[in-house]
């Protein structure tokens, strides 16, 4: 086999970021009767998702801090409409925190492959995400033991696609560039970030995205397809 290890991005790549993170603030807008506010919940979650994908490419490039994000995300959909400031934005972030960490949907196909996975790989986790959240995500998932390590950018100190987190994960790993290959959903983060450290890609592209600079290694839109890779 030319690969023995596989780096795997958690968000949106494994564990389905987009509908559990929509349930959590679901949850949220009747709780904390943001109706009084928006006409409805797609009217709060409108404003909310193009500003929070914007703040992770932001941190993700070293552009803002962790505490940036957590409190922008907050105070730039809601700040029209209801008095915020950073002691309310840091308790709504603790509450979808919590929230979030105890949702369990997978994106389609990940424990089955991750089952087939493990049994041929080392497969390692390497994440943008933060560590509140994170470790809980993969417990409560039930897919933490499918990893002999997790790295993640709040621990590490540099975020995906900087070198050094990628260098540092095949240094945990005891891998090398030329056996290890990277999974994840990301181009900006996941796929360029191995490119540029020698790391082979599958890009996870299920929404049919053009690739920017470069031609990942393999492409693939459902997370079966991988088995027919690796």
């Amino acid at each position: 086999m030319k690969y023995s290890t596989v780096l795997i991005d958690i968000d949106d790549t494994i564990w389905d970021t987009r509908n559990n993170s929509r349930e959590a603030f679901q949850e949220m807008y009747v709780n904390f009767r943001w109706d009084n506010y928006f006409d409805s919940f797609d009217h709060f979650y409108d404003a909310y998702l193009p500003s929070n994908i914007e703040l992770w490419s932001l941190y993700a490039q070293g552009k803002i801090k962790k505490e940036d994000l957590i409190v922008q995300r907050f105070v730039n959909p809601l700040s029209p409409y209801i008095p915020i400031d950073t002691e309310y934005a840091l308790k709504l972030n603790g509450e979808l925190l919590e929230r979030v960490s105890e949702k369990t949907k997978l994106v389609d196909n990940a424990k089955e492959l991750l089952d087939y996975l493990s049994r041929k790989y080392q497969l390692v986790i390497l994440s943008n995400g933060f560590r509140e959240v994170q470790y809980k995500k993969l417990r409560n998932s039930g897919i933490a033991k499918y990893f002999e390590h997790v790295i993640l950018s709040d621990e590490a100190g540099v975020n995906k696609p900087h070198p050094d987190i990628f260098s540092k994960a095949l240094k945990t790993a005891n891998s090398t560039d030329k056996n290890t290959i990277m999974l994840g959903d990301s181009f900006e983060s996941d796929i360029s970030g191995a490119y540029n450290s020698g790391i082979d890609q599958i890009w996870f592209n299920p929404e049919k995205m053009d690739a920017e600079s470069f031609t990942p290694t393999f492409i693939i839109g459902n997370l079966e397809e991988v088995k027919h890779i690796l």
